[in-house]
């Protein structure tokens, strides 16, 4: 077998080829199945690493559209429609080779969900699966503002018409608030609504904390489980502080107090309100005038110079910019009738939305003279004439002697003059003689006194003592007639025969 000379063997695979070794082709046939079996196995490997490698770890999670879990039935079948996954649950995992799956997701409570999953490799596949509630809606808001401002609160209407064909039952309110300004309020948390009707629910709206500038939010009202939304934009705007806001002018130390006040007279007073903030206007401001308990009938004194439609003690401002301020008019009608010391206490209320609550300053207004009416004749006048058998005389210079005088300080008018009938003596009547024209007074001013014109009948020869003239005339504080008694007119006669 071995060469004894130790030279290098020679290899004869067979046939006439000569050589040391020579298998004449039986080792060819032994080897085959060995090699066969070697590249299936490696054929085996290969496949087998290239499937292995493309299978991939699918997810399905289920959730409604608010983000809460739900369990639900899952059924994934791959491209010849057969089933790989049928389970409940809201999370399944399964490892999928590559290929096309569908998946249909379904719950009592929810719309059923398809969708399609496609494995080729690689990363962990999750697929996020939202079931929306199986009810149909339609939401309408009713809300008459776009801007809300710090410490306020605005109201709003909610309509929620149920359009499917299924009851909706305890369902709940959500009001996504995304950018976290606002606070909102339902007048109910849960509402059912049968088919084809339809639910109304009101609502507040309010910022959340204080704020420096003006932001923008959106609010998304909507049933939960439900796609079906309806969006409220608004606009939330910082308020000024109550005391930011300052009053000036003829208001002295914060607040109005005139106790100089005249009956039938007017007092203007001007009036700066002041906006001190440094960053924020002032809008749509009402400012009016509030009586305290008791002094409600004094309203009517006041006036502003720009008096609005809804009453003379009330007006609007449209805006007061920062660092800026408004000037009005206060007018003080103080009526003829009031009394001396008549008294109005009250506030002057400022309010806005712009401003964080109401600003009031106090109001004291004294009268100080009151408006007086009345005639009067010269202090005790006595009439004198002389008789004599033929009678007494003429009372010519009367006119010399009595005087009517407006003792008030308003003007009177139309004034007429009479003997009184009914505390004179009967005969005083016959003894004066007004003439044509001599009891009537167009007009006396304040202060003025006239001289009556009139005279004494001589045919009369008897002393009187208690003879009275009534005036009669329109009192300017009431606008009705009025009429004053005079003090009583003595006559003497002398007898000249004695």
């Amino acid at each position: 077998m071995f060469d004894q000379n130790f030279d290098e063997p020679n290899y004869n695979a067979g046939g006439d080829l000569g050589g040391d070794y020579n298998y004449e082709g039986g080792g060819n046939k032994k080897l085959i199945p060995i090699i066969a079996v070697v590249v299936v196995l490696i054929v085996v490997a290969v496949v087998a690493m290239v499937f292995l490698g493309g299978q991939q770890e699918v997810t399905i999670k289920v959730s409604e559209v608010d983000g809460s879990s739900v369990s639900a039935q899952v059924v994934l079948t791959n491209s010849e429609g057969v089933p790989v996954l049928n389970e409940r649950g809201s999370t399944h995992t399964i490892t999928l080779g590559p290929g096309t799956y569908n998946y249909t997701v379904s719950s009592s409570e929810h719309k059923t969900k398809n969708g399609v999953i496609v494995v080729s490799g690689g990363e962990k596949i999750e697929e996020e699966v939202e079931l929306e509630r199986n009810f149909d809606v339609e939401l309408s808001v009713t809300l008459n503002t776009d801007t809300i401002y710090e410490g306020e609160e605005i109201s709003g209407n909610l309509i929620i018409t149920n359009t499917g064909d299924t009851v909706i039952a305890n369902e709940k309110l959500i009001a996504d608030d995304k950018d976290d300004l606002f606070d909102i309020t339902f007048s109910v948390s849960t509402i059912g609504i049968q088919v084809g009707g339809a639910t109304g629910i009101d609502f507040t709206i309010k910022i959340r904390e204080d704020i420096s500038s003006i932001e923008e939010g959106d609010i998304d009202i909507k049933l939960k489980g439900s796609k079906t939304k309806e969006t409220i934009t608004l606009s939330a705007t910082p308020a000024v502080s109550k005391g930011d806001i300052k009053i000036s002018g003829d208001a002295k130390n914060e607040k109005i107090d005139e106790d100089n006040l005249v009956a039938g007279e007017r007092t203007t007073l001007e009036i700066q309100i002041k906006n001190n903030n440094k960053t924020i206007d002032v809008s749509d401001i009402d400012i009016e005038i509030i009586a305290n308990s008791g002094y409600e009938d004094k309203i009517p004194w006041f006036e502003f110079g720009q008096y609005s439609t809804e009453g003379k003690n009330k007006i609007n401002i449209d805006r007061i910019a920062k660092k800026s301020d408004e000037r009005i008019l206060l007018h003080i009608d103080v009526p003829v009738t009031a009394k001396e010391n008549d008294e109005f206490r009250g506030v002057l209320k400022i309010s806005s939305k712009s401003i964080e609550e109401d600003v009031t300053f106090d109001i004291i207004l004294v009268v100080e003279t009151a408006v007086e009416v009345g005639l009067a004749l010269s202090k005790n006048p006595i009439l004198k004439s002389d008789c004599d058998k033929g009678g007494c005389d003429e009372i010519s210079s009367i006119f010399k002697q009595i005087t009517l005088k407006n003792v008030g300080n308003q003007d009177i008018q139309n004034i007429s003059i009479a003997i009184e009938q009914y505390e004179s003596e009967p005969d005083c009547i016959g003894w004066f003689d007004f003439g044509a024209s001599g009891d009537k007074i167009n007009e006396l001013k304040a202060g003025e006194e006239k001289v009556l014109n009139f005279t004494i009948n001589p045919f009369f020869t008897k002393e009187m003592n208690t003879c009275y003239l009534e005036f009669t005339y329109d009192n300017p504080l009431t606008g009705f007639r009025d009429n004053e008694i005079s003090d009583p007119i003595k006559i003497e006669l002398t007898d000249t025969m004695s």
